[in-house]
């Protein structure tokens, strides 16, 4: 049987797991709440990170962005590097210029790099 070892631990309170990343190439480097969601597909940001980060919103890779509702718009997919627990990582994050979006960490972007377990009884978080 193969163990698997955490390198990281964290505790959060609540029905989700929200985590403080930081922006690296970020104007006035800021640190945002994101959601770690292993049902959503990507990462997405909220549009308000479009001027702080200097994007040129649709030079990005365009997706159809669809929500739980079955709402979809139009988004672009971005590189933007995070620091996340002392570790940096680029990852795949779609912003949507029409939409006022939860900041999400999803599979495609964060759970392809990172190994990540839930203690949701407990409110543990571990990562790898």
């Amino acid at each position: 049987m193969r163990t698997i070892t955490f390198e990281n631990e964290q505790t959060y309170s609540g029905n989700k797991a929200v985590i403080a990343v930081h922006l690296v190439d970020a104007l006035l480097s800021p640190t945002v709440e994101m959601v770690l969601d292993s049902g959503a597909e990507i990462s997405l940001l909220n549009r308000q990170f479009i001027e702080p980060l200097e994007l040129s919103v649709k030079n990005g890779q365009p997706i159809e962005l669809m929500v739980a509702n079955g709402d979809v718009a139009p988004a672009w997919i971005h590189a933007v590097e995070i620091d996340f627990l002392g570790r940096r990582l680029t990852i795949q994050a779609a912003i949507c210029p029409d939409w006022d979006t939860a900041n999400l960490l999803g599979m495609r972007g964060f759970f392809d790099q990172m190994v990540v377990a839930f203690d949701h009884a407990q409110g543990k978080l571990y990562l790898r």
